[in-house]
């Protein structure tokens, strides 16, 4: 199923579009760490190269 052309408009001029395919390849690189219990004061997502 494919969105409307004018939603398409829309989400694009809201800042909603796909990334850069370069900016892809850099955020691939990167892992999460959880620490804590979600839902939580002590919960973090550390991220890590």
């Amino acid at each position: 199923m494919r969105a409307p052309a004018g939603l398409l408009r829309l989400l694009a001029a809201r800042g909603c579009a796909r990334p850069p395919r370069r900016c892809l390849g850099a955020m691939a690189r990167y892992g999460t760490e959880q620490r804590g219990q979600p839902h939580s004061a002590d919960y973090r997502l550390y991220f890590s190269k």
